[in-house]
């Protein structure tokens, strides 16, 4: 008989046949010693998810709290309740199909955050259309790409961002039939929408399979290349919301106040606070983006529990003079996420805050978010956590493809399994079987181990992606570019790690004989076509060769070490 270690957890209660799962969380997983397998517990069929559109499943209990503030928009103070959401979202549902907009069709999204955002999600959702968010700080050479990878029909943005999008649509291969603005009045906007309904509900009858329909298309370069359109489903989104929603981690409640930072573009900010806080009847602050001021009298003025922030907005709460003079003894947890957090930052702001529970976890886009979270109020110092439930997940060798067990000697490629995984990336075959193997395990590109109560951690990747902020910025993308610049005959780009960033991108470059292209000359060459998080940063530095294998691919490993080598050298 083979032996297998248990590690078991109990369902406590659920409130209906949508359930909140895991009302108390015990252990996290069961450890098949013969595969070196963990299955988390819950099982899937435990959790019960349901086969269910997204928006049936986030508005289920909003009766409950018709009259209570859903969103806040910390910048304006505009705000919706939940009964005002649902309003709006069914208008909203109604009038764009009155446009023309129907099962299959993409709405492509760029704008900071707003609290007209997730109703369009659900409204899309209601319709069966699906939604492209892009990054609002995308030029309007970086939309357009988008845009046609994904064959949009449609847009809404912000009013400030008319010049990029009047860019995007020109440089567009595709046909935008109509465009709107979420914020403002007139005809042309997400107000005038509504409007034009007269108030009356007509959404039409669509069949939506939630297992192989698309709600949600965000771009991510996944492990490698530029960005690729991820193909969420209704099932997946859903899954992942129960999982998150199990009682492992915090949970929301309907007394919970969130301040997010998060932009509501990103699967991170999207699911575990748009529709996460939907689902729980929590009240969501939303920053349209970072400023010190803001957040600060924010905290102050609305008395959070709990904050969503990524790695350098905790680097600023730990280290900033000004952090002392503001009230934070309502918040209970501020969980972050989108990149790595180091040790020594969990210890600098739980020397500050040690009234506040920091959590962090890990996930991707292509996860629908989470994998990964740190059990409230049993962290385990550098990890990110154990399995959400319904997951199950192996550490292999890259080079063989044989899992491995517990303990950081036996450190590899963090492949998992799970209903939350994408279908597919959009008209990408080749990376879809690069990322998603013959039998469903998603290979991360994440170098780590877990330990033997089933926490993991995260020590390296085998992905190429340069993580800035928790921006994505592939390096295949910043390399095409500096390939087309007349003074360069070669070049690789690498992550130079940063205490406030997280990583920067740096360019090693080969001039072209007889060119003399200097370090500003090839920095603001780039500063010009890309987004501000993509600029080089990290730097830029001259060689004579860039170091590749036999097959031509670039050895970022070889380049990695040179920028440690200099780092390491004394002043």
């Amino acid at each position: 008989m083979h032996r297998i270690a248990v590690i078991t957890s109990h369902i406590v209660s659920a409130m209906d046949s949508t359930p909140d799962c895991v009302t108390r969380w015990e252990n996290p997983f069961t450890l098949d010693t013969d595969t070196s397998v963990l299955t988390s517990k819950p099982t899937v069929s435990q959790l019960q998810i349901p086969v269910k559109p997204l928006h049936e499943v986030v508005m289920r209990h909003w009766h409950r709290w018709v009259n209570k503030i859903m969103f806040i928009d910390a910048s304006t103070e505009e705000s919706l309740t939940f009964g005002e959401a649902r309003r709006e979202t069914e208008l909203l549902a109604t009038a764009l199909a009155q446009n023309g907009v129907s099962k299959g069709d993409i709405i492509a999204t760029i704008t900071p955050n707003c609290v007209q955002f997730q109703p369009l999600v659900w409204a899309a959702s209601m319709l069966g259309a699906i939604i492209s968010p892009c990054n609002a700080i995308y030029n309007g050479a970086e939309f357009a790409i988008q845009l046609t990878d994904s064959n949009a029909k449609y847009i809404f943005h912000h009013s400030k961002l008319f010049d990029v999008v009047d860019e995007s649509i020109r440089l567009y291969k595709g046909r935008i039939e109509s465009r709107w603005v979420f914020d403002g009045t007139g005809k042309n906007t997400y107000r005038g929408l509504i409007e034009s309904t007269t108030g009356k509900v007509h959404i039409p009858q669509v069949t939506i399979n939630p297992l192989t329909d698309f709600l949600l298309l965000p771009y991510s370069s996944g492990t490698t290349g530029l960005p690729k359109g991820t193909c969420l489903t209704h099932y997946s989104m859903v899954s992942n919301l129960i999982q998150f929603s199990s009682g492992l981690n915090y949970r929301f409640t309907e007394d919970d106040v969130n301040i997010s930072i998060l932009p509501l573009f990103h699967i991170y900010g999207n699911q575990c606070v748009g529709n996460q806080g939907a689902f729980r009847g929590a009240k969501t602050i939303l920053l349209p983006a970072f400023n010190p001021t803001l957040f600060l009298s924010s905290i102050e003025k609305y008395k959070p529990t709990y904050l969503s922030l990524v790695p350098p907005i905790v680097l600023f709460l730990a280290k900033h003079p000004a952090v002392s003079k503001v009230d934070f003894s309502s918040v209970k947890v501020v969980g972050s996420g989108a990149a790595p957090m180091t040790q020594e930052l969990e210890d600098e702001f739980n020397a500050r805050f040690p009234h506040i529970f920091l959590t962090q976890g890990f996930g991707m886009t292509e996860t629908s978010a989470v994998t990964h979270v740190i059990p409230y109020n049993r962290t385990k110092a550098g990890s990110c956590g154990v399995l959400v439930p319904g997951m199950e997940c192996k550490i292999i060798d890259p080079a063989t493809g044989k899992a491995k067990g517990a303990g950081k000697s036996n450190a590899g490629e963090m492949c998992v399994k799970g209903p939350n995984l994408m279908a597919r990336y959009l008209n990408n075959e080749t990376a879809t079987k690069n990322t998603i193997d013959e039998e469903g395990w998603l290979h991360t590109g994440d170098v780590g181990y877990y330990d033997e109560e089933g926490y993991f951690y995260m020590i390296d990747r085998i992905k190429e992606l340069i993580k800035v902020k928790g921006f994505q910025v592939a390096p295949a993308e910043l390399e095409g570019l500096l390939l087309s610049h007349p003074g360069v005959a070669d070049v690789g780009v690498i992550p130079i790690p940063d205490a406030r960033a997280g990583e920067l991108p740096r360019a090693y470059i080969v001039r072209k004989e007889n060119s003399d292209v200097s370090e500003k000359d090839i920095y603001d060459f780039i500063a010009t076509r890309v987004a501000a998080y993509k600029k080089l940063d990290g730097g830029v530095r001259f060689v004579s060769s860039v170091p590749k294998a036999a097959s031509g691919k670039i050895l970022r490993r070889v380049l990695r070490d040179e920028a440690a080598k200099e780092n390491s050298k004394p002043k």
